[in-house]
């Protein structure tokens, strides 16, 4: 009875879809907690070999569940380029270059750098997708800048890294584009298995040309850091993205998870000892107040008596 009384002030209150909220709720907290995570696994292992190991485990999971979920693995001939363009940039380039990128910078500062995404995705939906950049949006969209500007000023970081990182927020919102844009008749646990695949080919002789030399035993850190890129961003977030991607206009999805890098920086604090100052708590307060923008719409009254 409490659940249900609470689900209907919740649908009164904002006009996203509950299950929508809750994705994204969750894609927050592993997204968040992922960026230090892939600093330690990196830390200890070569970044093609770790990327490229992550992205083929991730995906013989995902055929598994689609396997066992009797979802069809076929691809459509017509969609078969697309879906490798897309594995390319949303799998093979985000993986290099925000691993080559958290070599050389803080993992909460390079997370920020990342979620820069929806302002990319706000201006990309303009002109590819028809979406109205309304004032509410706009003025999300603002305020996730504002937290992602006090971010990334302050202390020295590196060009390269920045460069790097966003390079990737801009293929993450290509992708973003991509997916809404195309209508691509293939399951969501089929999609992304062979987007995690594809993606991770081109990796492979990489991995074994020039860093097989470099393997060694890891620590136990290590492994589990490894486990759960594979099971958290990898596996998880992937489906639920997709999902979310869906379910909502592409800058909604996009800003609703502007609060993981918020849990990067403080996160990062808390397990790799990165400092956090009045930059990261002021941003957190713009990216809160722009996730309020775009998530609690109020539903259109009822006209009807």
């Amino acid at each position: 009875m409490i659940l249900l009384d609470l689900k209907n002030r919740l649908h009164r209150w904002t006009a996203v879809p509950l299950p929508a909220i809750a994705l994204l709720a969750a894609l927050t907290l592993v997204s968040g907690f992922t960026w230090p995570f892939n600093k330690i696994g990196l830390n200890e292992i070569p970044p093609w070999t770790f990327r490229c190991g992550i992205s083929l485990t991730g995906s013989a999971i995902m055929f598994g569940l689609a396997i066992l979920a009797r979802q069809s693995l076929a691809v459509p001939r017509n969609r078969i380029l697309l879906l490798i363009a897309l594995s390319l940039i949303h799998t093979t380039f985000w993986n290099m270059a925000t691993a080559f990128a958290l070599a050389v910078m803080a993992s909460g500062r390079a997370a920020v750098l990342a979620y820069t995404m929806p302002l990319w995705v706000a201006v990309f939906g303009i002109f590819f997708l028809n979406e109205r950049l309304t004032l509410r949006r706009a003025v999300a969209v603002g305020l996730g800048g504002v937290g992602i500007s006090l971010l990334f000023g302050g202390r020295e970081s590196s060009s390269l890294g920045t460069v790097l990182m966003l390079a990737a927020a801009v293929s993450w919102a290509t992708s973003v584009i991509m997916m809404k844009r195309i209508v691509w008749n293939i399951p969501n646990l089929s999609f992304v298995a062979w987007a995690c695949l594809i993606g991770s080919l081109p990796m492979i002789p990489f991995a074994l040309t020039l860093e097989i030399h470099e393997l060694k035993p890891i620590s136990f850190e290590a492994m589990a850091a490894t486990l759960f890129m594979v099971l958290g961003p990898t596996t998880f977030f992937n489906v639920a993205w997709f999902r979310v991607i869906a379910m909502l206009p592409a800058v909604v999805a996009g800003v609703g998870v502007l609060l993981s890098p918020v849990i990067s920086v403080v996160s990062g604090m808390i397990i790799l000892g990165e400092p956090v100052g009045w930059r990261e708590i002021a941003a957190l307060a713009s990216v809160c107040a722009a996730m309020g923008l775009v998530l609690i719409q109020p539903r259109a009254k009822d006209k009807t008596p």
